[in-house]
C-alpha cells in the first residue's frame, strides 16, 4: 500500500455518506483487524489532522502486518473510508474506545503500542 493511497484517502474533500445509524452498526460489527486500524488511525489523527508523517507511519505500521499486507488497494480504501467517516462522526477518543473494546488484551496491547509509536513519529 503506497503512502499516496492513505494520504489521498485522508485528505478527500467528499467523504462517503454514512448515516449515524450505519456508523453505529459498523462499530457493533467491527472485527479485530478493523479495530486495530481504528486505534492507530484515532491516535495518528488525535488532533483532527492526519499529517504526511502520520500517514507514512500508519502505512508503515500496516504494510507488513497480517492481514493488511494481503489486502488490495480497493479493500484498504474501503476500510479507511469507513473508519474516517466513523472518526468524523464520533471523534478520536470514542473511536479508540470502541475499537479497543473489540480487541482481546494481547491485541489491545499491540494496537496501543503501535499507536504510541505512530504518535511519536508524527512530528509535523
Amino acid at each position: 500500500m503506497a503512502l499516496a493511497l492513505i494520504t489521498a484517502i485522508a485528505h478527500r474533500k467528499a467523504m462517503p455518506q454514512i448515516s449515524a445509524q450505519d456508523a453505529m452498526n459498523a462499530m457493533d460489527t467491527m472485527d479485530s483487524p478493523t479495530a486495530f486500524v481504528a486505534v492507530a488511525l484515532a491516535a495518528v489523527s488525535w488532533d483532527g489532522v492526519l499529517t504526511k508523517a502520520g500517514s507514512r507511519a500508519l502505512r508503515h505500521a500496516l504494510d507488513y502486518r497480517e492481514p493488511f499486507r494481503h489486502m488490495s488497494d480497493a479493500e484498504m480504501i474501503q476500510l479507511f473510508d469507513r473508519l474516517l467517516a466513523q472518526l468524523r462522526l464520533e471523534g478520536s477518543r470514542q473511536l479508540m474506545e470502541h475499537a479497543s473494546a473489540v480487541l482481546d488484551p494481547r491485541q489491545r496491547l499491540t494496537a496501543f503500542t503501535v499507536a504510541a509509536e505512530i504518535m511519536r513519529s508524527d512530528g509535523e
